[in-house]
C-alpha cells in the first residue's frame, strides 16, 4: 500500500487529510449477546484500525470516518472470544484452544464514506453489501464464490475432524489435497470469469491485481485488463496496475530470467547463471509457509524423476533475519537435495523482489537458454511439464 501523501500534502498536519462520516448498520440471523463483530481496516497512513460492535437480536452498528474506500473485514464470533485472538485470525496465525472454543464467521467488504448495509439471513460471509455500486459488485462476487468456499471449508472440517480421531490414511490425505487444489483453481476461474463480465468494476481491478503476479500477462491478466472500461484503467488504481503489469511482463513466458546471485547454506555466493544449458525451476518459498511445506514432497518427486535428465531447482528462501536456523531444519526435514539460496531477509529478499514475488510458493522454470519456459507450476502439473519437455 502507498503509505506517501502527494509532496503538496506534505506541508499539512495530519489532521488535515481529508475525512467524511460512514454509517455501517448490519443485521445478521438473530445472534446475540455474547456474539460480537469486530472490524478490522488500514488507514491512509497504513495503520491498522480495529473497532467492535456487540450483536443485539441480530443486529449490529459502525459510526466513524474514513478518508477514502479502504477494504476491510468483518469478523462475527458467535461464542465469547478474545481480542487477541481476532488479531490472531487476521494475521492467520490461530490458536488452537481459541480456535476450539470460538465460531468464526468472516466477510470482505469496503468500508466507505456515506451509509451501508448488510444482511444475511444466517452467516456474516454469506451477506449482502448495499450503499455503493463497488460493495454492490463486491457482494455479487462473494456470492458467485460462496459455493466454492463452502466447499473448501467442508474439506477444512474433514480434514480436521479426521485428524482429531486419528483417522489418517495416505489415500485420503492425497484426495483432499487434489481436491482442495481443484477447488482453488475452480476460485480463480470464477474470479477471473467476474473480471471478463464486468469491465466497469472496480473490482476488476483487485482481481486482476490479485492475479497479475501468477498468472500470464500476455494470456490472463493483460487482456482483461485492456478489455476494461477507459475511466477504469485510467483511474489512480488502474494506472498502478498497469505500471504492475509492464513489469510482470518482463516476467512472462519466453522472456528471458533476471539474472541473479545469493549465498547458498554454506555462504557461497551462487548464480543462476551457473546453470546454463539446463532445466532450473526457481522455487520461492521459506519454512514458515505451511503451504510451501505441503507441496515440497511433490517437488521432491519431480527432482528425483528428472534431475538426471538435464533438470535442477534452486530454493529460494523468504525465511527472516533470525530464521537461519529454521530454513536449514526444514531443508533437512524436508529432504530438499537441491541448492538452496537466501539473504534472509524475508519478504524483502532481493530475488523475491527482483522477480515481483508477492507470495508464496512460487516459481519459474527456466529453460536452457536461459528464458522462462512456465510459471507457478505446482502438484502435477509440475512432473507433467517436465515430462512433456525431458521425455
Amino acid at each position: 500500500m502507498i503509505r506517501f501523501l502527494l509532496s503538496a500534502m506534505l506541508l499539512l498536519p495530519a489532521a488535515a487529510i481529508a475525512q467524511d462520516t460512514y454509517s455501517l448498520k448490519g443485521s445478521v440471523g438473530k445472534w446475540d449477546a455474547p456474539s460480537k463483530v469486530f472490524m478490522y481496516y488500514e488507514d491512509a497512513k497504513g495503520e491498522n484500525r480495529f473497532d467492535s460492535s456487540d450483536v443485539k437480536n441480530g443486529n449490529f452498528e459502525f459510526h466513524g470516518s474514513v478518508d477514502k474506500a479502504r477494504k476491510a473485514s468483518l469478523l462475527l464470533t458467535y461464542n465469547k472470544v478474545k481480542f487477541k485472538f481476532f488479531m490472531e485470525v487476521l494475521l492467520k496465525v490461530r490458536n488452537e484452544e481459541d480456535f476450539k472454543n470460538a465460531s468464526l464467521d468472516v466477510l470482505n467488504f469496503y468500508l466507505e464514506p456515506g451509509e451501508t448495509s448488510i444482511t444475511s439471513a444466517d452467516s456474516l460471509y454469506k451477506a449482502t453489501v448495499k450503499g455503493s455500486v463497488r460493495n454492490t459488485d463486491l457482494s455479487a462476487l462473494n456470492h458467485a464464490r460462496t459455493p466454492v468456499y463452502n466447499d473448501m471449508k467442508n474439506i477444512i472440517f474433514s480434514f480436521n475432524d479426521a485428524a482429531s480421531k486419528g483417522e489418517f490414511d495416505e489415500k485420503s490425505i492425497l484426495k483432499m489435497e487434489a481436491d482442495y487444489k481443484k477447488d482453488i483453481e475452480l476460485l480463480k476461474q470464477t474470479e477471473l470469469s467476474f473480471a471478463k463480465t464486468h469491465t466497469s468494476s472496480v473490482i476488476s481491478l483487485d482481481i486482476l491485481d490479485k492475479y497479475v503476479g501468477s498468472e500470464s500477462v500476455s494470456q490472463v491478466t493483460g487482456p482483461l485488463f485492456n478489455a476494461l472500461n477507459k475511466n477504469i484503467k485510467t483511474s489512480p488504481q488502474g494506472k498502478a496496475l498497469q505500471e504492475q503489469i509492464a513489469q510482470f511482463k518482463l516476467l512472462d513466458i519466453g522472456a528471458m530470467a533476471p539474472a541473479f546471485s545469493q549465498t547458498d547454506t554454506s555462504g557461497n555466493m551462487v548464480s543462476l547463471s551457473s546453470f546454463k544449458g539446463r532445466y532450473v525451476l526457481v522455487d520461492f518459498w521459506a519454512s514458515w509457509c505451511s503451504p510451501c511445506r505441503a507441496e515440497n514432497p511433490t517437488v521432491v518427486r519431480a527432482y528425483n524423476d528428472y534431475n538426471k535428465k538435464n533438470f535442477t531447482i534452486v530454493g529460494i528462501s523468504l525465511d527472516r533475519p533470525d530464521g537461519r536456523s529454521r530454513w536449514l531444519k526444514a531443508i533437512a526435514d524436508d529432504k530438499l537435495p537441491w541448492t538452496q539460496l537466501s539473504d534472509l531477509k524475508g519478504g524483502k529478499n532481493e530475488v523475491a523482489v527482483l522477480y515481483h514475488v508477492k507470495e508464496i510458493p512460487q516459481n519459474f522454470l527456466v529453460g536452457p537458454d536461459g528464458r522462462i519456459v512456465a510459471r507457478n507450476l505446482h502438484g502435477n502439473a509440475l512432473w507433467e511439464k517436465l515430462a512433456t519437455l525431458l521425455n
